[in-house]
């Protein structure tokens, strides 16, 4: 499966099956350097990141991935995003690894992270639900500008 095919199966499944994400868009930035796969927000405002994964060593590699933040007119230094998502720094509530079945283990997910594995079929199936990594929420105008940022972007 690609990268396009696995955002499909996240929109169908948390969006039409389940309903528990009232609007999705697909890469999209919530930090300068932090692109989402999927971003994600519920009828009450919580935001998932959907971080999709399509070989062992692009799975790998994210552990080394780092992200800064915006102070001002100035930004941070840099820090690895897994110290950011356990720190509750990351702007999102909530980040998943999704990949194709059998290619990570769920021993290997991060405890900052959910998973669930995406079959050939389309089929998501949810093996950690993500915890979560942040207490407040985005501010609306933030999760307004995610949207209408990426509003264009087609799911078919």
């Amino acid at each position: 499966m690609n990268e396009f095919e696995i955002q499909k199966a996240i929109y169908k499944r948390f969006k039409t099956i389940d309903k528990t994400m009232i609007a999705m868009v697909k890469n999209c930035y919530t930090l300068l350097e932090n692109e989402c796969d999927v971003f994600g927000v519920t009828k009450s405002m919580i935001t998932h990141e959907f971080e999709i994964k399509i070989s062992r060593s692009d799975f790998i590699a994210d552990a080394k991935k780092q992200v800064r933040f915006k102070q001002g007119h100035t930004y941070s230094d840099w820090v690895l995003k897994s110290d950011a998502y356990r720190s509750g720094s990351m702007p999102t509530n909530h980040f998943w690894y999704i990949a194709p079945a059998g290619l990570i283990s769920i021993s290997e997910i991060p405890d900052y992270a959910g998973f669930a594995e995406v079959f050939t079929s389309g089929m998501i199936s949810v093996k950690k639900y993500a915890p979560k990594t942040k207490r407040g929420k985005m501010s609306e105008i933030e999760i307004i500008k995610h949207l209408a940022k990426n509003s264009d972007r087609a799911w078919l």
